[in-house]
């Protein structure tokens, strides 16, 4: 077992079983607090100090939100802290080390989840933001054998991304849409599922079809209609 599945399996019935005990719940509330201030303070302001190799930063920022959640608390600098991670991810992707960036992913996403109003900007943008994550922790799910997940991860990626008020307009946009509908359709191939597999490659190509009539066509669009 990998450290995550370790942390996994122990810490979350330790968590429960203080969080329902009655003399240590509040303790647990303000470590909470105290911890996710600390992780907040360390890194959002100068990103170049969190080690993607040192386990301390990596529990800190990987599972910061749990106990920002727990103590039910907003922290400052989220946004900042989202972005960069998102970054070391990609990273830790390109290194073949899944599982420590899947943990990171989560953690983007529930630290999205918890951004305080002002940090928002907008619903389209944190719509956007939630959908992009989604689509990267997808990405890893799959690269980890993990289908059925990488599936429900990439499928919630393309609502999102459907549902933006400027997808039909933008070209960026909506070549995400297409590579979510191609990877998606490999994901359903991988999970046997060939009818729907063929219909997302068949929208994917539809998608690609009328980039190409929009906006003329360009190198990368050619190489994603060849594949």
């Amino acid at each position: 077992w990998d450290p995550e599945t370790r942390y996994a399996l122990g810490h979350e019935n330790l968590r429960r079983f203080l969080q329902d005990d009655s003399a240590w719940g509040e303790r647990l509330r303000k470590l909470s607090n105290h911890l996710a201030v600390i992780a907040t303070n360390l890194f959002a302001p100068d990103w170049n100090r969190f080690d993607v190799e040192d386990p301390v930063d990596q529990y800190f920022v990987f599972h910061v939100l749990a106990h920002a959640g727990t103590g039910g608390m907003e922290l400052p600098n989220m946004k900042v802290l989202i972005n960069n991670l998102r970054t070391s991810c990609r990273s830790l992707v390109n290194r073949r080390r899944f599982s420590e960036a899947l943990a990171g992913y989560s953690a983007c996403y529930e630290m999205c989840q918890l951004l305080p109003e002002d940090e928002r900007q907008s619903k389209s943008q944190q719509r956007k933001r939630l959908a992009d994550i989604l689509k990267d922790r997808g990405r890893t799910l799959a690269l980890l054998g993990r289908l059925d997940e990488a599936e429900e991860s990439q499928t919630e990626s393309l609502e999102l991304y459907r549902g933006l008020p400027n997808v039909k307009s933008n070209r960026h946009l909506k070549y995400t849409v297409a590579d979510l509908l191609g990877n998606l359709g490999l994901t359903l191939d991988g999970l046997a599922r060939f009818d729907e597999a063929i219909e997302m490659h068949s929208d994917c190509l539809e998608v690609l079809q009328e980039m190409t009539k929009q906006h003329g066509s360009t190198t990368d669009l050619e190489r994603k209609l060849a594949a």
